[in-house]
């Protein structure tokens, strides 16, 4: 059995990915930012877009960070819900909703009569990126893009759109999001510590898309590219 010694990296310990990852990871990363910014840099809104999410994104996060204090941000509390992480929860739903629909728009995505859904912005993010620029660095695109928390815990990486592709394959924690909006006393447990740190590394990561690829908040480190997923997948929070 795995104690919790050793479940525990230690904040000044050297990373256990390897450092030819990070080389990768990073080239990656830059090459679908590049991609935004090659695309639809010209338009004004697009930088309206990125402020919006960097002003929204400072406000969340440091509210996360401050969970901290009383709830350890360990896989092993990943259940524990309450009024704070519900509310995270869905300020981070309703900015990346509010961000995602004008992306959309910057982009020229054709509208549907009832207006931009989760549908779209998952089609928008999985297939607009040209995933051949960057084939080498990541296959897998956004949905290989790792953000690691500010955390002594090994099991310390999210990969908050994993499965975007996949029809079939629900975003947890957009789901979660739902869930509490139409309901938060119904589903009261939803908004909880895993699927609040997943939905802000959510923006973090589209914050980093539309902005500047080496950012990181008091919560987490800046997003990179991985592959070959296995370790990091051994060590999700």
């Amino acid at each position: 059995m795995t104690s919790r010694l050793d479940r525990f990296e230690g904040t000044g310990s050297k990373s256990k990915i390897s450092g030819s990852w990070q080389s990768i990871a990073m080239s990656g990363y830059g090459t679908l930012t590049n991609q935004f910014r090659a695309k639809w840099g010209k338009n004004p809104r697009l930088a309206v877009v990125e402020g919006y999410i960097g002003s929204r994104l400072a406000a969340i996060d440091s509210r996360l960070f401050e969970t901290f204090r009383y709830v350890d941000p360990s896989p092993d509390n990943g259940s524990t819900f309450s009024y704070e992480f519900s509310s995270i929860l869905r300020d981070c739903g309703s900015v990346f909703d509010s961000a995602m629909r004008e992306l959309l728009r910057v982009a020229e995505w054709p509208e549907p009569k009832q207006g931009y859904d989760i549908r779209d912005h998952k089609k928008f993010l999985a297939s607009s990126l040209d995933r051949q620029a960057f084939q080498q660095e990541s296959p897998g695109g956004i949905e290989t893009v790792v953000v690691t928390l500010n955390s002594p815990w090994a099991r310390r990486h999210v990969i908050p759109y994993r499965g975007l592709s996949d029809v079939g394959m629900k975003l947890e924690w957009w789901d979660a999001y739902n869930d509490a909006k139409h309901s938060d006393l119904e589903n009261v447990a939803r908004g909880n510590l895993a699927n609040a740190v997943n939905a802000v590394g959510a923006l973090v990561i589209l914050s980093a898309l539309v902005g500047e690829p080496g950012r990181h908040t008091l919560s987490f480190g800046a997003p990179m590219l991985y592959e070959p997923m296995d370790e990091i997948l051994s060590r999700l929070f």
